[in-house]
């Protein structure tokens, strides 16, 4: 089920979100005054035969990027927004060296005019935090359905290798401490 976490330390609510707040963070009794409150995490999990809890995943779309949450719906209607956007669908994928990414697979309004993707990824840049902004556009012709028609991000294609890409390429470590601190930080943070 749900993954509910509570106690001392669980924080009040969101800053200055109370509709978020009252959804996230319930009563554990409602019919008591003083209750217990607990944080709806929206992750899925077990409670194993030893008492261990096994996370399976999420419950919503919710992806994870070094550290960050991300809601691909609010990145998604950022993309839509643009008038050279008719639908859009945003996936994390990790490239040949192990290396995550937001992506996003855009489909055009018009199939005989693609949009500027420059122009597409300063639009998403402009409204949501860098975190937030595709590493990659991806144009695909239309988004992939599942059989009862939800989205099929696993049926979403590799971006080819000259998908556009905001900022460039990273540099590499160049030799000595570098390398080091690269690879230690590569297995630490698993990437």
């Amino acid at each position: 089920g749900e993954l509910w976490l509570g106690g001392v330390g669980l924080a009040r609510g969101y800053l200055r979100r109370k509709e978020l707040t009252a959804e996230r963070f319930r009563a554990v009794r409602p019919d008591v005054a003083e209750s217990v409150r607990a944080y709806r995490t929206g992750d899925l999990a077990a409670m194993l035969a030893d008492g261990r809890i096994r996370y399976l995943g999420r419950i919503d779309d919710q992806l994870k990027l070094r550290g960050f949450r991300i809601e691909p719906g609010e990145v998604e209607t950022c993309l839509r927004d643009h008038p050279e956007v008719r639908d859009a669908v945003v996936d994390v994928r990790r490239d040949a060296a192990g290396l995550a990414s937001l992506l996003a697979y855009v489909v055009p309004s018009s199939a005989d005019c693609p949009p500027d993707m420059e122009a597409l990824g300063r639009h998403t840049a402009a409204r949501r935090p860098a975190h937030m902004v595709p590493a990659a556009l991806v144009l695909i012709e239309a988004v992939p359905l599942s059989a009862n028609g939800k989205r099929d991000r696993s049926r979403l294609p590799d971006p080819p290798r000259r998908a556009a890409r905001r900022g460039g390429r990273a540099k590499p470590p160049s030799a000595g401490l570098e390398t080091e601190l690269h690879a230690l930080f590569r297995r630490e943070l698993a990437i």
